[in-house]
């Protein structure tokens, strides 16, 4: 969700930059940013054994890169239809649903069902969980048909909003938590669950770096990025993806959208980001919601479409 934002969800290593004129808009020039990015040479690491106070990993396979990343929503009521509706409008074909646990007593965002045969593949944000926790929600996930979910666990957790931000968790507590919710997971038989390590862009808080939560190559699939068109967040885009990449992780969008403003600009600058195969994306996610609402916006709604519609 876009930080700081009161707009929350209905269920609760080169890093140049340049700018280049796009067009006109009422007299002034936009700007599109271009993220320069260095190739992806490094191949998927090797899982090496975690330190001997960590849980033995279990099956953490990265997705296999791909020249057409997957196309993701979020929308109101997290509605297959309505995701459904929003792709058939931007000319795209959407293939990944963004859902979020929710709150059953446990904690925030801590226990999930969701309707079977949706014919998405579900991108779920879950909270701190217990190990019980997880292993319900997979199990869960395996009987409606999710076996091959995406998981973002504790998502955000450089920022300062979520329950287990950096106000509330040490990197070191975070990280164990995370290792944890991830073997539970990966216990569930039969699954195909890959794991997002989930970073706001340009997000550090005081005393903080922006990485020192990474939980381990064994424990992660792939290197999540949130951005939206504000702050200028998406000028640390590059770091993310250089980090990424010496971790031999792929990148996800796992949100991303505009802010307050029809800005075609900002749309240009994901997409650059998308279509570089150095970047190494295999799926990006607009957050469709509140003020990010792409429909709301006409002329980022009409360049959306052209870099993203049509076939890959």
């Amino acid at each position: 969700m876009p930080k700081g934002s009161s707009e929350a969800p209905p269920n609760g290593v080169s890093d140049t930059t340049s700018l280049t004129n796009v067009n006109q808009r009422g007299g002034q020039t936009l700007r599109v940013r271009t993220l320069a990015v260095a190739p992806n040479s490094t191949p998927v690491a090797t899982r090496t054994p975690p330190p001997i106070s960590a849980p033995a990993p279990l099956s953490t396979a990265s997705p296999p890169a791909s020249s057409c990343p997957a196309i993701g929503f979020f929308v109101r009521g997290e509605s297959p239809s309505g995701a459904t509706t929003l792709a058939s409008s931007l000319n795209v074909h959407a293939q990944v649903l963004t859902v979020y646990a929710y709150n059953a007593g446990g904690g925030p965002y801590t226990a999930f069902t969701f309707e079977p045969g949706t014919g998405f593949q579900l991108l779920l944000g879950v909270g701190a969980l217990t190990p019980s926790q997880a292993t319900t929600i997979g199990d869960n996930l395996m009987s409606e048909g999710y076996s091959n979910a995406m998981i973002r666990i504790m998502w955000e957790m450089n920022g300062d909003w979520e329950s287990w931000g950096t106000q509330a968790l040490s990197a070191a507590q975070y990280i164990a938590t995370y290792q944890s919710v991830e073997q539970a997971f990966a216990a569930v038989p039969g699954n195909r669950f890959t794991y997002v390590w989930n970073l706001s862009a340009g997000t550090v808080e005081p005393g903080r770096t922006e990485f020192d939560t990474y939980p381990g190559d064994a424990y992660v699939s792939n290197v999540g990025i949130d951005v939206y068109d504000m702050y200028g967040d998406d000028g640390n885009v590059p770091a993310i993806v250089s980090f990424a990449h010496s971790h031999g992780k792929p990148i996800s969008i796992d949100e991303w959208g505009l802010s307050t403003s029809d800005d075609p600009a900002f749309i240009d600058t994901i997409s650059a980001v998308v279509h570089n195969p150095a970047a190494d994306v295999i799926l990006h996610d607009y957050f469709s919601y509140g003020s990010a609402t792409i429909t709301n916006w006409p002329q980022s709604e009409a360049e959306y479409e052209k870099d993203f519609g049509g076939p890959c």
